[in-house]
């Protein structure tokens, strides 16, 4: 009979057999088109809200699908969930990413997103209690260092911040903070719209701000909660079936982080992000992108 994890090691025991190695292979081995979109992001750090800007801006707000990764995939697990990455789309064809730039497959157009650490560590045990672990079985100090601290580069945060940097300026590649989205959407949907090359009308304009709403959303949930990728998986994780996770949530507020936590991220960011980017934090940082797409 299947159980879920009740300590940090079963938990990561069955996080290791959510990607086999043919899946990660044939993920960095796609070969996008010019035009297609590639929504990269690490964890976390609003993903499914952009795949759902931009699927409403090529479809004009179409619904009809049973999960949004079924319609703007996962390059990395397609291949364990069974989807063909050449199969036919709307146009452009759009992708979401959790990969680094040095490893996120070449050639497409990319929207980037980054997100505070703290804030991505919070929302990612938020989003994993209850499927990976029994809620309250796993600690927040083992959590982050499972998952962030001693996790391997390619699946560490500072990482992509430090691959995706460097091409700011490219110009295939458009750039923005999760937080800066926040507020901002009429903003963020014109600028996605004019990098994917949608010409945005009032009216899908006005669809989009609806059916990319947290309201909207929410009211879908359904739809937006990675249950296609649950189906797919969980059993050859060793995971049972009904697991309680949402994506369009806030619950990831009640999260509190250790002192120990927050000093590990601190020196972190000194260590590979400070050092090496010569921005003392994440306000910082996120001041410096902000600025690229007239955004406050």
């Amino acid at each position: 009979m299947l159980k879920r994890p009740t300590n940090i090691q079963d938990m990561q025991a069955a996080s290791n057999k959510f990607q086999s190695d043919e899946g990660w292979d044939a993920g960095l081995s796609f070969n996008p088109r010019p035009d297609d979109i590639i929504v990269a992001t690490f964890a976390k750090s609003g993903t499914t809200w952009m795949q759902q800007i931009v699927h409403c801006l090529r479809t004009g707000g179409e619904m009809s699908f049973e999960e949004i990764s079924l319609v703007v995939p996962w390059i990395e697990t397609a291949h364990d969930m069974g989807i063909d990455l050449e199969a036919t789309q709307p146009h452009p064809r759009a992708f979401k990413s959790h990969l680094p730039a040095d490893l996120v497959p070449k050639g497409a157009k990319y929207i980037v997103i980054f997100r505070e650490p703290a804030a991505v560590l919070r929302s990612f045990y938020s989003f994993l209690e209850n499927w990976y672990f029994v809620a309250g079985t796993v600690t927040i100090d083992e959590f982050a260092d499972a998952q962030l601290f001693d996790a391997p580069e390619a699946f560490q945060p500072w990482h992509f911040f430090k691959t995706w940097w460097p091409l700011r300026n490219d110009p295939s590649i458009l750039m923005m903070c999760y937080e800066d989205m926040l507020g901002n959407e009429e903003t963020v949907i014109r600028r996605v719209a004019d990098h994917i090359g949608i010409e945005l009308t009032d009216k899908l304009l006005a669809i989009t701000l609806e059916k990319s709403s947290h309201a909207f959303m929410k009211a879908h949930d359904s739809q937006f909660d990675d249950h296609a990728t649950s189906d797919a998986l969980d059993e050859r994780c060793g995971l049972p079936p009904g697991r309680q996770s949402s994506k369009v949530t806030t619950s990831s507020g009640k999260v509190v982080l250790t002192e120990k936590v927050l000093g590990k991220l601190e020196e972190r960011w000194g260590k590979e992000i400070e050092a090496e980017l010569s921005f003392m934090d994440y306000e910082a940082f996120k001041r410096s992108i902000s600025s690229k797409i007239s955004m406050n």
